[in-house]
C-alpha cells in the first residue's frame, strides 16, 4: 500500500501520522489527540469508525466512554465501557472507568464493586486505591477513605487527586500544618500541577497567610491562566488585604455578574473558591 498521510491542524501545531499502512493504532492515536484538543465531536466520529472496522476494541470503546464523561454523558459512558467488559472481563481499566463513571453519577455502591474488581485484578493499582477512597468520602467512611489516599501516595506518587482528598480532610481536621506540608511534597513531584498550588494558597488562607496566599494563587494563575478557582482566591486576598479594587478588576474580568454583591460575600467569608471539577 501507498504511504499515506493524515494531517491535522490542532490549534497552532500539525498533527501528522505516516504509515505504509493506516492501521487501527494509528487511528485509535489520531482520535486519541483530537479528544486532547478538546475537539470531541471529531474523536468520537473516529472511534465509531474504528468500531465499524473493529467492532471488539475494547481500546476504542474505552476512550468513547471517556469521552462521554467528560461531556457528562454518564449513560452513555457507562453502555461503552461495559461492552468493553463484556469483551474482556479482565479489562483492568474498564473497571476503574465503570468505578468513575458510577462514582460521577452518586452510585456509590456500583463505583465500589467496580473499583474492588480493578483490585482484584491489580492489587497495586493506585488509581483504584483513589476511586475507592473517593467512595468512602461519600460514604462517610473517613478513616477508610484517607487510608486508601495514603496507599495511592504510596503506589502512585504522581496522582494529584489523592493529595487534595487528603489534604481536604486534614484541613478539615484542622491539621493545617499536616496538609501543607503533604501538598508541598506533592509539588516536589509534579512541578507544574497548577492545582496544588490553588489548594496551598487555599490553606494558607485559612492559616491567615495571606502574603503567602497570594504568591500560591499567582504561582497557580502563571500556570494555568484561565483558572477560575485562582482567581476567586487572588481575588479573596485581596479583599483581605484591602485591594478592593484590584479584587474588582479581577472579578469584572471573570464577567461574573453582580459583582458587588459577590465581593461582599467573599469579604464576609460566605463563598469559598470554586472547587476543581
Amino acid at each position: 500500500m501507498t504511504a499515506s498521510i493524515f494531517k491535522e491542524t490542532l490549534d497552532n501545531s500539525t498533527f501528522c501520522i505516516e504509515a505504509l499502512e493506516i492501521n487501527e493504532e494509528s487511528r485509535l492515536d489520531f482520535a486519541c489527540a483530537l479528544a486532547m484538543e478538546n475537539r470531541h465531536p471529531e474523536a468520537i466520529t473516529e472511534f465509531l469508525d474504528i468500531l465499524e472496522t473493529n467492532p471488539k476494541s475494547t481500546e476504542a470503546l474505552l476512550e468513547l466512554s471517556k469521552l462521554h464523561l467528560t461531556t457528562h454523558q454518564y449513560s452513555k459512558a457507562v453502555e461503552y465501557v461495559e461492552k468493553a467488559l463484556a469483551l474482556d472481563p479482565a479489562f483492568f481499566e474498564g473497571y476503574v472507568q465503570l468505578g468513575t463513571a458510577y462514582l460521577k453519577q452518586n452510585q456509590e455502591r456500583e463505583a465500589e464493586v467496580a473499583f474492588d474488581q480493578a483490585l482484584r485484578l491489580n492489587p497495586r493499582s493506585g488509581i483504584a486505591y483513589c476511586g475507592l477512597g473517593l467512595v468512602q468520602v461519600s460514604q462517610g467512611k473517613r478513616e477508610l477513605a484517607k487510608q486508601c489516599f495514603i496507599t495511592t501516595i504510596d503506589l502512585a506518587p504522581q496522582l494529584g487527586t489523592a493529595y487534595l482528598s487528603l489534604a481536604s480532610m486534614l484541613r478539615d481536621e484542622h491539621r493545617l500544618e499536616e496538609a501543607i506540608e503533604l501538598m508541598l511534597k506533592f509539588i516536589c513531584i509534579t512541578p507544574d500541577a497548577h492545582y496544588a498550588y490553588e489548594c496551598l494558597g487555599e490553606l494558607h488562607l485559612s492559616y491567615g497567610k495571606v502574603a503567602v496566599a497570594k504568591t500560591y494563587y499567582e504561582k497557580a494563575l502563571v500556570l494555568n491562566p484561565g483558572s477560575m478557582k485562582a482567581k476567586v482566591g487572588l481575588g479573596r486576598v485581596l479583599i483581605q488585604s484591602n485591594e478592593l479594587d484590584k479584587a474588582f478588576i479581577i472579578f469584572k474580568n471573570m464577567h461574573i455578574d453582580g459583582t458587588s454583591k459577590l465581593v461582599k460575600q467573599l469579604e464576609g467569608g460566605e463563598i469559598m473558591p470554586l472547587a476543581d471539577g
